[in-house]
């Protein structure tokens, strides 16, 4: 077999042999689409002619010969933009030349009669010494002539107006559906000798106005400890055809295509900051193996890419301008729930899970998710997993678990000699489990810095104490289904008498 790819660069006009396309495959990126079409051609022909539709883009266009003999090949492509011919619509621009004519002729007979009606108008009376005869004879001509000219003006201006309007309407039919002919790309393969033999010809190239998104929906079952996910590839094709039992295939990014390499720009190393990244994920075998809990004979086929994975989907029908909806996985993470809360900042109560998906990972590319808890819709967020590790989900504030925060802040003096001021912040949070089972509460603040020398600290925590993680203290508070708890705790800053403080809270 011999295979021969081409992008589109020459201009070359020969008589062609003209084929029809038929898709065969179509790879959907997620702003874009690649489509596969197989060109057949008969012997004989020395140069190839088929259609792109008009969202192509024909600089991505390759051809690929099948079978071919080793001697042929493609010496030229041109792309042309062409529209359909108008012959279809040739009734209507009849229609429409006649109509014009028609309202030329009323318009000159018109104004014919406008001219004989000034005559008429214009006559002197009779001159003197006529008779009483001749002058009623005068006055009954004019008037009766006027009168038909008249009356034929007013049917000759109707006539025109009536003819005037049928040309708007024949115009606006003509506009409307001339502006629905979409144009296409005429492309001509020029060969280096004629076929001896018919010819299929494989075209790739690209579409506008076609792509996917993700969407998921992520389900917290915190009596389950699980996290159970669905994704669902929302497709959007507008390419103004039907893909009609068509092999549909996934990609989770885009290709590039280009011509010409990058410059080398210059290396300039500076002082910056160093920013932390998550761990991300070395993919393995067993990293990419489907959780048990899935169902793997109704899910697409996998296959992982250097630059992007593929999700077969297998021959579809989907009609232009129709959104669809394709599932491509579902599966249960294992989790371990906590509540959060930091109430000095709010008083909501946040459920958070920690993913364990080493032995189901599956990476899941940017797209919107539906959170829920228990199948009831709280939010809508975006959503992507790209690491294995420390992989955190936020599930929204529940109102089942209450926190009330009571303060007692007082400034005041210690005493006269040592000339010191000071401050007391003192809070008092009461937490309450509502719910109908036990939880663990996660309650966090942030331990206040000095920002001078001469500022001290001193904490008043009262059991339970907190732990510290750097400069946050937390408690773990144990809460069982309809119990109350309180933590009590404060801070005493002390500074000099004459020292202006800004105090942060």
């Amino acid at each position: 077999m011999t295979k021969l790819f081409l992008p589109v660069f020459f201009c070359i006009w020969l008589i062609s042999s003209m084929a029809i396309a038929a898709q065969k495959e179509v790879i959907l990126f997620p702003a874009g689409a690649m489509v596969t079409e197989s060109l057949n051609f008969s012997a004989g022909a020395s140069q190839l002619s088929f259609l792109l539709p008009d969202v192509a883009l024909p600089d991505t266009l390759r051809l690929e010969m099948v079978a071919a003999p080793d001697q042929q090949r493609i010496t030229a492509i041109e792309s042309t933009s062409v529209l359909p011919e108008v012959t279809p619509f040739a009734d209507l621009h009849q229609t429409i030349r006649q109509l014009k004519q028609k309202i030329t002729i009323h318009e000159d007979q018109i104004s014919a009669r406008r001219i004989a009606l000034a005559y008429w108008q214009q006559q002197s009376p009779p001159a003197a010494g006529s008779t009483p005869t001749d002058v009623q004879g005068m006055a009954a001509m004019v008037r009766n002539e006027g009168e038909s000219l008249l009356k034929e003006i007013s049917e000759l201006t109707w006539q025109q107006e009536e003819a005037k309007a049928e040309l708007a309407e024949a115009e606006r039919q003509l506009q409307q559906k001339t502006s629905q002919q979409r144009r296409s790309w005429q492309i001509r393969v020029r060969l280096a000798q004629p076929l001896s033999a018919p010819l299929e010809v494989i075209a790739r190239y690209r579409i506008r106005n076609a792509g996917w998104s993700s969407t998921y929906i992520l389900n917290a079952r915190p009596a389950r400890k699980q996290v159970e996910w669905v994704w669902t590839a929302q497709i959007n094709q507008r390419s103004g055809s039907d893909w009609n039992d068509v092999h549909i295939k996934l990609a989770t990014a885009e290709p590039i295509f280009t011509l010409t390499p990058p410059t080398l720009p210059g290396w300039d190393i500076r002082a910056g900051q160093v920013i932390p990244q998550a761990k991300t994920l070395a993919r393995s075998e067993a990293m990419l193996a489907a959780s048990a809990t899935d169902s793997v004979a109704a899910q697409p086929q996998h296959t992982e890419g250097q630059l992007f994975d593929i999700y077969d989907l297998g021959r579809q029908t989907i009609a232009s301008g129709t959104p669809a909806q394709v599932q491509i996985r579902t599966g249960q993470w294992h989790a371990e729930f906590a509540y959060l809360t930091r109430p000095l900042q709010s008083t909501q109560i946040f459920l958070e899970a920690r993913l364990q998906t080493e032995q189901e990972f599956t990476p899941l590319p940017t797209g919107s998710a539906s959170i829920q808890v228990d199948g009831v819709h709280v939010g809508q967020r975006s959503f992507s997993l790209y690491q294995v590790e420390d992989i955190a989900l936020s599930f929204g504030s529940d109102p089942g678990i209450e926190v009330t925060v009571k303060s007692a802040h007082v400034a005041g003096e210690r005493g006269l000699l040592n000339r010191e001021k000071t401050y007391d912040w003192n809070w008092n949070l009461t937490l309450t489990n509502h719910k109908q089972r036990a939880i663990e509460l996660r309650v966090e603040d942030r331990v206040p810095a000095a920002g001078h020398k001469d500022i001290s600290i001193q904490e008043a925590f009262q059991p339970p104490l907190p732990e510290r993680e750097d400069d946050v203290i937390f408690w773990t508070v144990p809460l069982q289904a309809g119990e109350q708890q309180t933590l009590k705790y404060g801070y005493r800053i002390s500074y000099p008498q004459d020292m202006d403080v800004s105090h942060g809270r």
